[in-house]
């Protein structure tokens, strides 16, 4: 999964795969700009950090069963929340930063710090929910889950402060013809 979701922040720009329109801006736009989606985004992260807490709470009670399902329910939530970051946020802003060297730098500088942590969590996930648990990981389970955690909150903190503003309407980057800087 986490070779999956490198591969979909890494790639250029999506090709378009519904009609385009005859508004000569929208027609250059590579994925399609949804105005609710920074919205979502946030929503999908609060979210993401009340599972998170949940967890945490499950995981000092001692009850693996409850620990496994957390961690699933968190697992699940992330990755459904980082494919539609994959295809949705990250090509429209590669698309609309192609021209704005220093947007375009923050941006990714922040997405490959992002990237090296969900990497990192991805590996959490894969190690405690791939097979049955060893001895040694269930005594460092509660460590590891604090570690993703962390990691989580300071990638989507991340996101959040210098990744979501990028995202703007089509007319509002200095590439785009017709725009309305």
């Amino acid at each position: 999964m986490a070779r999956l979701l490198e591969h979909l922040f890494a790639t250029g720009p999506v090709p378009v795969a519904f009609p385009r329109r005859a508004d000569p801006v929208a027609a250059d736009v590579p994925v399609r700009f949804r105005p609710r989606l920074i919205a979502q985004l946030l929503q999908d992260n609060e979210t993401l950090r009340a599972l998170i807490r949940s967890l945490l709470d499950v995981c000092r009670g001692r009850d693996e069963d409850a620990c496994i399902n957390g961690l699933r329910e968190v697992a699940a939530a992330f990755r459904h929340l980082s494919l539609v970051k994959a295809t949705q946020l990250y090509p429209y802003l590669r698309w609309g930063l192609e021209n704005d060297r220093f947007a375009a730098r923050q941006f990714n500088a922040v997405q490959a710090e992002v990237l090296r942590a969900v990497r990192r969590v991805e590996s959490i996930f894969e190690e405690y929910l791939d097979g049955p648990w060893l001895v040694e990981q269930r005594q460092r389970f509660l460590t590891d889950v604090v570690k993703a955690a962390r990691l989580l909150a300071g990638a989507l903190k991340h996101e959040e402060a210098g990744v979501f503003p990028l995202y703007l309407p089509p007319g509002q980057y200095r590439h785009v013809r017709n725009s309305v800087a």
